[in-house]
């Protein structure tokens, strides 16, 4: 009977253990997700900042 329970156990760790390499790997992807979308916020801001600056410039010129 222990054995039953040892392998029911070594199963249940197993999976648990499954599903928590799954939950990290999407979390790295997550991450990575997140990353790019910062550096994609990061050059929306300073491009921004730029288009504001070319039209104060031109709008002194004319």
């Amino acid at each position: 009977m222990s054995d039953i329970n040892d392998k029911k156990i070594a199963f249940i760790k197993s999976d648990i253990d499954r599903r928590l390499e799954s939950i990290n790997q999407q979390l790295e992807s997550i991450e990575k997700r997140f990353d790019r979308l910062e550096d994609k916020s990061d050059r929306l801001h300073w491009l921004i900042i730029v288009a504001a600056m070319l039209a104060l410039f031109f709008n002194k010129i004319a």
